[in-house]
């Protein structure tokens, strides 16, 4: 499975009416907060459902996915990891709570932080 192959299933379920109603919602106008953010009108619900049989998509394509433009394909991306952080053992969350903790304010994803929690 690729992050394409998500993108794809994903667009199955776009709908351009939801997406209007989805940039009106998240206030994407012109200096507004989410200004830029694009939408192809995938409800959450729907989005959810398909991250479950993406559940095993790997890290990378998972990068892949986090850095896109589309609203949609970072929510699921994140679906994903928070899903895998869930299941992951006390002791990664543990650890994986204090590497974050020693990185200050810095909350960019890093690879070599996560993949042991979410493969």
């Amino acid at each position: 499975m690729t992050a394409e192959d998500f993108k794809k299933e994903l667009q199955k379920y776009a709908s351009d009416e939801d997406a209007i109603f989805l940039q009106r919602f998240f206030k994407t106008g012109l200096g507004e907060y989410g200004e830029d953010d694009v939408f192809i009108g995938v409800r959450v619900p729907k989005n959810r459902e398909i991250c479950k049989k993406f559940k095993d998509l790997p890290i990378v394509e998972l990068e892949k996915l986090i850095s896109s433009e589309v609203h949609e394909y970072r929510l699921g991306a994140l679906i994903i990891v928070t899903n895998r952080f869930k299941k992951s053992s006390e002791q990664n969350k543990k650890e994986l709570y204090a590497r974050e903790n020693l990185n200050g304010t810095d909350v960019t994803v890093r690879t070599e932080n996560i993949t042991e929690f979410v493969s």
